[in-house]
């Protein structure tokens, strides 16, 4: 499950949202005006990121249309690097790596790593300290006794 999450989020969502939104979208309104390019561009793609929050099992919830703001930048950073960038890979390797940093940062805190610079497991978890880990310890006085 986890192998399959990372190619869709971080390999094949990046290549046909850019396709679409950059490639056809973009590309096909810059030709009247790059500013409206931008704008549209833009501002279709931050609501297409959050349009399915906006949508409950209770009915609709408009506040979460909000949330379109937080996609605004690295849409925007996505219509420069597509602009400047000459081909279309350009955004989507950006957008590869924006998701995979989004992705990381999002299971990290149940990789059990979190809040650790050092990337290890603190002793103070186990209510034992280190000895928890030795066979035949009881913990007393912790929710580990009787284990």
């Amino acid at each position: 499950i986890v192998l399959a999450t990372v190619v869709i989020v971080v390999v094949l969502m990046p290549i046909v949202e850019e396709a679409l939104f950059r490639g056809l979208l973009f590309g096909a309104v810059r030709r009247y005006s790059r500013a409206l390019a931008y704008g549209l561009s833009t501002l279709l793609f931050a609501v297409y990121c959050v349009w399915q929050f906006v949508f409950t099992y209770n009915g609709m919830d408009l506040r979460y249309l909000l949330l379109f703001a937080q996609y605004v930048p690295m849409s925007l950073a996505l219509c420069w690097s597509y602009d400047n960038g000459g081909s279309v890979w350009t955004p989507v390797a950006l957008h590869m790596v924006l998701n995979a940093a989004a992705l990381f940062h999002a299971i990290r805190p149940f990789s059990g790593c979190a809040d650790r610079p050092e990337g290890r497991r603190p002793e103070s978890r186990l209510p034992c300290g280190e000895n928890a880990r030795t066979p035949g310890h009881r913990c007393t006085g912790s929710p580990m006794e009787g284990e």
